[in-house]
């Protein structure tokens, strides 16, 4: 898994987590 950075918004997202906030898994 990685972690990737939003380059836009500064925020970080792993990909093992998902992104609930945007209702990514």
């Amino acid at each position: 898994m990685k972690t990737w950075m939003c380059i836009v918004c500064g925020l970080m997202y792993e990909e093992e987590k998902g992104w609930p906030e945007d209702g990514i898994a």
